[in-house]
C-alpha cells in the first residue's frame, strides 16, 4: 500500500526516470564505454529533442548514484558503463542502439 504522505514524482521526474531506463537499455547493448555526450546524442536523435541535455545528465547521474552505472577513467570526457554485476534490463521491441559514426 502506498504511503499517502509520500511525495509523488512530478512530471519531470517521471520523464527522467523513463530516460534513465532507456539509457540503461542502450548501455546494455554497448561493448565499450561511452561518453555522456554520446548518450545525449543518441537520446536526442531518438526522441527528436523531447529531452534536453540537462535531463540526460541528471538521468545518468541518478544511475551512477544508484550504483547501476560507473564512471571510469580520470580524464575528460567522462566515460560510463554498466557496473559489473548490474542486472541488464530487458530490451523493448522498438529499441535501436545508437548509430556509430
Amino acid at each position: 500500500m502506498e504511503n499517502p504522505e509520500a511525495p509523488q514524482p512530478n512530471k519531470q521526474e517521471q520523464r527522467e526516470a523513463g530516460l534513465a531506463q532507456a539509457v540503461l537499455e542502450m548501455l546494455s547493448e554497448q561493448t565499450r564505454p561511452v561518453t555522456l555526450e554520446m548518450i545525449a546524442a543518441w537520446w536526442l536523435a531518438r526522441q527528436k529533442n523531447q529531452f534536453d541535455a540537462r535531463s540526460v545528465t541528471r538521468a545518468v547521474e541518478q544511475l551512477v548514484a544508484r550504483g547501476v552505472l560507473e564512471e571510469i577513467g580520470d580524464g575528460r570526457p567522462r566515460l560510463y558503463r554498466l557496473k559489473s554485476g548490474a542486472e541488464r534490463p530487458s530490451r523493448p521491441e522498438n529499441f535501436r542502439p545508437p548509430e556509430r559514426s
